[in-house]
């Protein structure tokens, strides 16, 4: 196997061999350069397209597997099925195919600020016209696909992509690691350790969860909440502002992005997860949480809503639906055998049917199946 992926993060750890980071993205994660579509960006480009055409005729691969193209061209995935025609694989854990990427939701949207309205609205049809002229949006035959979730697979119908024989695996996790987390958690003192951890993006929600917390200590229940990771500064400036303003300061804390080595550990400390997420195509965390005996409260919005059964696996509320959560957050300070009884049910479930063996095992019959009808 080869691994041909993006070069963020590079700085930050080894990669194994095998695992090629080389790609550029399409843009910054959390800032969109204009400048860079006119001066660098082609010539990115057309050097992921080299890299690949490379590795494709020295490894000479049964099959192209398109696990994750988040912010990356899609002209890769195009060239792969050029490449090796009937042997491309996707494995869809996001809805790219049918969004636009991030060049064109920059072009598209007006600027925020009116001094920048006007200069972009003169370089927007520049912008587009060198993106049609380019081919984008890239035409995808999309002939072998499997889903991470019930929900993605019926969002990609319901934008005009049925692939009603595409079989939904559901995303796994080293279970083992987290399970030895719920060994010490105790649900008697009345009081909870509550935890949010993963991007600080508006879609993630989190601004809910400190609305909760500031409802419930109001009314007088004794909670904590620890907000663990990083993400676009500005929206994260915004809630430590909301904590400060609702005088939550000693109440919520903000920790640094954590790896994934850390997170067994880092879930072991905590009663319950919240999770008030607005789109979600899985929900790692959440799975992770449920193994490791958290309580977990969710929206049920995307992927979640294959894993978290109100009252069963965990709590649910709806989108921006703060008091809801407040009032399931008083449910568990009320009621140490709810607690219990979420904990342990949670638990088994994530255990018997988010195992990372088992999607492992799926995907490799579903990667076999291609691979022989393809010959």
């Amino acid at each position: 196997m080869r691994v041909l992926t993006s070069r963020f993060g590079l700085q930050y750890r080894p990669y194994p061999d095998g695992v090629l980071r080389r790609l550029y993205l399409e843009s910054d994660i959390y800032r969109y350069s204009p400048f860079r579509f006119f001066t660098t960006r082609p010539w990115e480009e057309r050097l992921n397209l080299k890299l690949l055409r490379q590795l494709v005729g020295e490894f000479n691969p049964d099959l192209i597997y398109i696990w994750g193209m988040w912010n990356l061209p899609r002209s890769l995935a195009w060239s792969s099925e050029k490449l090796k025609p009937g042997r491309v694989v996707y494995a869809f854990e996001g809805d790219w195919p049918y969004l636009p990427s991030s060049h064109q939701l920059y072009w598209q949207l007006p600027a925020r600020r009116p001094a920048a309205r006007f200069v972009r609205s003169m370089l927007r049809v520049i912008a587009l016209s060198i993106l049609r002229w380019e081919g984008h949006p890239h035409p995808l035959r999309l002939n072998h696909a499997h889903f991470i979730s019930d929900w993605l697979k019926a969002e990609f119908a319901r934008h005009g992509l049925p692939m009603p024989d595409a079989p939904v695996i559901n995303g796994g996790i080293h279970a083992g690691l987290f399970a030895q987390a719920a060994a010490g958690r105790c649900f008697e003192d009345h009081r909870l350790k509550l935890l949010y951890a993963g991007s600080l993006v508006y879609d993630k929600g989190v601004h809910t969860a400190i609305k909760a917390v500031s409802q419930v200590i109001q009314a007088g229940g004794q909670v904590t909440l620890t907000i663990v990771g990083q993400g676009q500064p500005h929206y994260e400036k915004k809630l430590r502002s909301q904590v400060t303003q609702a005088g939550l300061d000693p109440i919520i804390s903000f920790v640094p992005w954590k790896s994934r080595e850390e997170m067994p550990a880092l879930l072991a400390r905590y009663d319950a997860l919240l999770f008030p997420t607005h789109h979600e195509t899985f929900g790692r965390i959440a799975a992770e949480a449920m193994a490791s005996g958290m309580i977990v409260l969710s929206t049920r919005i995307g992927g979640t809503a294959d894993f978290i059964f109100p009252e069963r696996t965990g709590l649910a509320f709806a989108p921006e639906d703060a008091h809801t959560l407040a009032l399931h957050i008083q449910r568990l300070l009320d009621n140490p055998d709810l607690c219990r009884h979420l904990s342990q049910s949670g638990q088994v479930w994530a255990l018997e049917n988010l195992h990372i063996d088992r999607m492992v095992d799926k995907i490799e019959a579903f990667l076999y199946e291609v691979s022989g009808s393809a010959c």
